[in-house]
This record gives C-alpha cells, structure tokens and sequence, in this order.
C-alpha cells in the first residue's frame, strides 16, 4: 500500500500493486485496495481507476457489492471511456468532437477496449477510430 501510495505514479508499480491484491484473497484485497487507494494522490488514485476500469476486478464484499455490483456495467464502460480519453490526452491526440461523441456514447465495452490498445500506439486519432 505505501508504495502505490507514494510511487504510483509509475504504473508500474500501481499495476503490480492490483495484480499482487489477488494473492490476498477476497475480502483482504478488497480492503487493501481500498486502504491504498485512500492513501494515494488523485493521481495515483485515476491511474488505479483505469487499471481496475480495463481489467477483470471482482467484488467481494457484501458492502462493495451492494453499492458497486448494481452499477458494474456502466461503470466498467465508463471507465474504458475515460481511458481511451485519457491516454489520447497524455499522447498529445486531440479527438474531433465527433471522435470524442463516439467514446463517451459507446455502449461496447470490447470496442472501447481496442480504441484504447490502438491509442498506445497510433500517431493520429484517426489510427484510432479508422
């Protein structure tokens, strides 16, 4: 938890930080989520977001899945939406309005997931959204 909290920034160390709460069993990773999260900077805390958005994280607890397993799906696809955003942004690509209007109303989960693969890579937008 410290080090996610005080190196997170480096995904890296966020990404190992999830896949490590895995060992830890259903109800300790959960809460060790939630403690280094709460310990992070927002910064840490959106990269967190986008790695549990972009990869299988089940909900163990009956407090996580009354209050996040109602809205799992529209959160899974919001945050695939914010990731495809976020890393055109960090690349320097800016999205037309109609690029952007394509991610934020994408109901598809599997395609938000590739426009954000072809985002790591693409030197325009339009590698992105064809």
């Amino acid at each position: 938890m410290l080090s996610v909290a005080y190196h997170g920034t480096d995904r890296s160390v966020s990404t190992a930080f999830v896949e490590g709460l895995s060992f830890l069993g259903r109800e300790r990773g959960g809460k060790y989520y939630e403690y280094g999260y709460n310990m992070s900077s927002r910064a840490v805390c959106e990269i967190l977001e986008a790695i549990v958005a972009t990869t299988h994280w089940p909900v163990y607890s009956p407090m996580a899945k009354e209050h996040f397993g109602k809205g799992r799906a529209e959160g899974l696809l919001e945050g695939a939406r914010d990731v495809v955003l976020m890393v055109l942004k960090a690349r320097g690509l800016e999205p037309s309005e109609n690029e952007h209007g394509r991610v934020t109303d994408c109901t598809d989960l599997d395609q938000l997931r590739k426009w954000a693969d072809a985002a790591l890579t693409a030197s325009t937008t339009r590698d992105v959204f064809g």
